[in-house]
């Protein structure tokens, strides 16, 4: 259990209660995704568990204080369905083709990379279609989740009409905080880049053969270790050549993009009343241990 967990079950169990039993649905879901994506690296439920842990991780124990438990419900569901997207079934692929202007072939085959270029709208869409599946409470509540999900990637989070600073989910006074929590779940999704994801039997195996992938599976197999400090994120990662190396700083430059884009936003949200919503920003570190070169 970590943070987030421990805090929504100190302020609504029932919340909690309700998370857990989407989570179980969801992982079924989950281990379908490379049905469509057998070359891309791992996006199951061992990936959005990660996620998930690694916001409770960039969240101080401050920060997580700040969240109401609708907020840390809203980000905890989002973080296990950001990726749901992934997992059209092969009977939705021409209406999902015709909807999103997706090449659909004779031969009933999907076009990979278009669908996860729009994974994040797919995810949008599934979580508003099934939230009574999901045991979210209603409609606001899916709402919120299918936005922050969809946050994960692309949108802009500073759109005050997508993503509104204060989004009442239920009557009353408390509200959610939308870009703070996609901000969140968008730099958790980033630094999940170690090689838990690609473990050594599964590239034994089945290493991909096309070139795009072969560079990402071989990003992750380098990142051994992540850890946190107050103003830092550490990756130690063992490098085998110079393309290796070249795609690795471009990875880590990327994730401190992110990271500086979601402190832009916090930065800049103000309408939250008394629960002030600031991000730290972090530096992102890289440790390089070169195997068999120099990268001089």
């Amino acid at each position: 259990m970590n943070n987030l967990e421990k805090k929504l079950k100190e302020l609504n169990s029932g919340l909690l209660d309700r998370f857990y039993k989407a989570k179980d649905a969801v992982e079924l879901l989950l281990t379908k995704y490379d049905n469509n994506f057998p070359t891309y690296t791992d996006h199951s439920i061992k990936h959005t568990i990660e996620v998930y842990n690694i916001s409770a991780e960039i969240l101080s124990n401050s920060e997580i204080d700040n969240l109401n438990a609708d907020e840390i419900y809203i980000l905890s569901m989002a973080c296990i369905l950001h990726d749901i997207g992934m997992c059209i079934p092969k009977d939705k692929l021409e209406t999902i083709s015709k909807q999103h202007n997706i090449n659909f072939s004779e031969k009933n085959s999907i076009n990979q990379d278009k669908i996860r270029d729009i994974h994040h709208e797919l995810s949008y869409d599934f979580i508003i279609e099934e939230c009574n599946l999901l045991n979210i409470p209603n409609d606001k509540y899916a709402k919120a989740i299918a936005l922050v999900a969809k946050g994960h990637r692309k949108v802009a989070l500073d759109d005050n009409d997508n993503y509104p600073q204060m989004f009442f989910v239920k009557s009353g006074r408390e509200f959610v905080c939308l870009p703070y929590l996609a901000c969140i779940l968008r730099l958790a999704d980033e630094l999940d880049i170690t090689n838990i994801r690609t473990p050594k039997l599964l590239t034994k195996y089945y290493m991909p053969n096309n070139k795009q992938s072969i560079v990402e599976w071989e990003k992750h197999i380098s990142t051994t270790q992540i850890n946190y400090t107050e103003d830092q994120i550490i990756f130690e990662v063992k490098c085998s050549d110079q393309n290796n190396l070249a795609a690795l700083e471009e990875q880590f430059e990327k994730i401190q993009s992110v990271s500086n884009y979601c402190q832009k936003i916090t930065r800049n949200i103000s309408n939250t009343a008394d629960r002030k919503k600031k991000k730290k920003i972090y530096k992102i570190k890289p440790i390089y241990h070169y195997i068999g070169f120099d990268p001089k």
